[in-house]
């Protein structure tokens, strides 16, 4: 059976022509329940996850460039550059807010410029038209143009008035100039180290050096497994000061599920008090309270786990205690 819990290991050397002493050895080694992968999956359960877009990078040589951001999602990453050669698209608009597409997506802010077809007059943006720049879309919030007159035709004394409904449509031909992002292909133009959130290009590849670059990635949770480390470890230690010593080590469900979530109790209570003095206001206090919540529910559930091998004889006080520990 692997081990779980980590243990330090330590190099012994010994002068040249020492006399080898065989010997035979009992060791002991504790084992943790759960593991740091089950912990890690279910916090980032917890705290979600946060999308970035558009952070600019500036690629030097081929050392490791640090975005803002660790814990990035495997393959969530967009290495991107500006393209400004892009060809104007000719759009024609039928009716007001329908959306037309352009021939690229993931347009560049403030790049777009719309004009009429013969490029005489330029519309505009928000007034005029609206645009989707992640779909690469423009819709059409008004009839450009001057407003058309009508005119009033009498009818005759005793004519017979007909009511009708009637749907104008005035077709309207635009030209569109932009700006649009184009993708770096990893492997090869660039690495990604996605635990430390860093970037290096690849002398062979199309980033040059001193480029910059734009990039979209998920950050995931931001907890490191050395703090994983440490909750399990003391969420294995209070549950063993609870149990028969003999079920350490064991393929045990019930001990996998209650040091888990005794860990993630500690977590999520961590998290809460990091929010609090992180920004004293009055979304993180809600967002800490939020927090305290979910730790609460965590070890209610790790306590139905662990009950039926608990032979503390009370375990209110023993409830009490870890919820101190975990505060």
């Amino acid at each position: 059976m692997p081990l779980r819990g980590p243990g330090p290991g330590k190099l012994i050397t010994s002068p040249i022509a020492s006399p080898i002493v065989s010997f035979y050895a009992v060791v002991s080694v504790k084992k943790w329940f759960t593991t740091i992968r089950e912990v890690s999956d279910l916090y980032f359960g917890i705290v979600g996850s946060s999308d970035v877009q558009n952070e600019e990078v500036l690629m030097l040589g081929n050392r490791e460039n640090y975005l803002k951001n660790g814990n990035i999602q495997v393959d969530s990453e967009r290495i991107k550059k500006v393209n400004t050669v892009v060809p104007p698209d000719t759009i024609t608009f039928s009716t007001s807010n329908n959306w037309e597409n352009f021939s690229n997506s993931d347009i560049v802010r403030g790049s777009v410029k719309v004009f009429d077809s013969g490029e005489t007059k330029e519309f505009i943006g928000g007034v005029e038209f609206e645009i989707n720049y992640k779909d690469g879309k423009i819709k059409r919030l008004q009839a450009a143009g001057t407003p058309g007159g009508a005119s009033s035709s009498g009818a005759g004394v005793n004519s017979f008035i007909a009511e009708f409904f009637a749907a104008v449509n005035v077709s309207q031909v635009v030209k569109v100039y932009y700006d649009c992002y184009t993708d770096y292909v990893k492997g090869t133009d660039y690495q990604v180290n996605y635990k430390l959130g860093t970037l290096s290009r690849l002398a062979d590849g199309n980033i040059q050096n001193g480029e910059r670059v734009f990039v979209d990635y998920r950050v995931i949770s931001n907890i490191s497994d050395q703090i994983i480390v440490k909750v399990i470890n003391q969420a294995h230690k209070f549950i063993m000061s609870r149990i028969d010593e003999n079920l350490e080590g064991t393929e045990n469900e019930d001990m996998k599920y209650a040091e888990t979530y005794f860990a993630l109790g500690l977590l999520a209570n961590s998290s809460a008090s990091d929010m609090v003095e992180a920004k004293r206001d009055s979304k993180a206090s809600s967002a800490a309270e939020t927090m305290l919540k979910i730790a609460s529910v965590y070890e209610e559930k790790a306590w139905e786990f662990l009950a039926p091998y608990n032979i503390i004889s009370s375990p209110r006080r023993a409830g009490a205690k870890i919820r101190k520990n975990l505060a």
